[in-house]
């Protein structure tokens, strides 16, 4: 299912991950989840996670640390707003499909994400002076940091 060359999962086994990546490639992931039928997969899995307002603060509060925590260098290099620049498809795209199932409760819109995708960019290019995410959460308050 995932594609990945370091990664293969096998029906009937149970793996365990903290942190897990299923996938290398968003258009990968994109083309395996939603347009091959369920049947076809031969892997089922069941991700938990967090609440994701706990996990935003959570994630804040861990990656704007000084000094950064050993392994999180690519904090320093990454640009938060620019994630979609990987993909030909924008995450609204790959979100809505599961966001909207029908007699679901629509926690988002469709334009929502074109909204997020706008503050993201006045809060990081407002900073520039500071390369990086890792300097944009050291910089900013934390209200704004959050929402970067």
């Amino acid at each position: 299912i995932t594609k990945c060359p370091h990664l293969t999962l096998h029906p009937n086994t149970v793996y365990v991950q903290s942190s897990p990546d299923f996938f290398c490639d968003v258009d990968i992931l994109a083309e395996e989840l939603l347009t091959r039928p369920t049947k076809q997969r031969g892997v089922k899995l069941i991700h938990l996670i967090r609440d994701p307002f706990t996990m935003a603060i959570s994630n804040y509060n861990y990656h704007s640390q000084d000094p950064l925590p050993e392994g999180e260098n690519w904090v320093k290099r990454t640009n938060p707003c620019a994630v979609e620049d990987k993909s030909t498809l924008i995450y609204a795209d790959l979100f809505m499909k599961t966001l909207t199932s029908p007699g679901a409760y629509r926690l988002m819109e469709y334009d929502d994400f074109q909204i997020i995708q706008t503050m993201c960019h006045r809060l990081y290019d407002q900073q520039q002076s500071s390369p990086g995410f890792y300097q944009h959460l050291l910089h900013l308050s934390p209200t704004d940091g959050l929402i970067l």
